[in-house]
């Protein structure tokens, strides 16, 4: 249990110690000890960063690329911040009310990004603020989930829903990409 601590940058004294008694990042840390114990091949990092404030979230952002370079394992870093994604990802999957919109390489997705949503956010990500279509949904719609938001949407977009194409690199559900 010392040498899980020290590989999270605690030390011995936070065996003693209880959650209220720790800062946020502290915490952050034993739950990254608790998820690497086990030596997993594979960790999922849900929001691990969102309620931390900046200079905390990148000694976390440094930590998991520490532990994933040491420890060779694959994480699935779920995350609403684009500027983290970039940083610590290497394949990209956008997601829209529950559905894939888009994946591809990081590189690719944030050169070429090929649905609306996926480009409005990396807009938002650099502080520009794109307003959708604001179209009224109608509940029960079958469709494009983003089809009543999207400033290019068509009558297809709300016929079906549509399919994921492209090719390994990079691929969108979009009639219009």
């Amino acid at each position: 249990m010392k040498e899980t601590l020290s590989q999270v940058g605690l030390g011995d004294e936070f065996l003693e110690k209880y959650p209220h008694e720790m800062s946020g990042g502290q915490r952050q840390r034993i739950a990254i000890g608790r998820a690497i114990s086990t030596n997993p091949d594979f960790i999922v990092a849900d929001e691990p960063v969102s309620s931390l404030d900046v200079s905390v979230q990148a000694q976390i952002i440094n930590l998991f690329l520490d532990i994933r370079e040491r420890m060779t394992l694959s994480m699935l870093f779920v995350s609403h911040d684009l500027n983290i994604v970039r940083f610590v990802s290497d394949s990209i999957i956008v997601m829209y009310d529950g559905r894939i919109v888009e994946m591809g390489k990081k590189d690719e997705v944030f050169r070429r990004p090929l649905h609306p949503y996926t480009k409005m956010l990396i807009a938002a990500s650099q502080g520009e603020l794109e307003r959708g279509g604001d179209r009224l949904a109608i509940a029960g719609q079958s469709g494009c989930p983003y089809a009543t938001r999207c400033c290019q949407s068509s009558r297809s977009c709300f016929d079906g829903v549509p399919p994921l194409t492209g090719d390994d690199g990079h691929k969108v559900a979009c009639y219009n990409a």
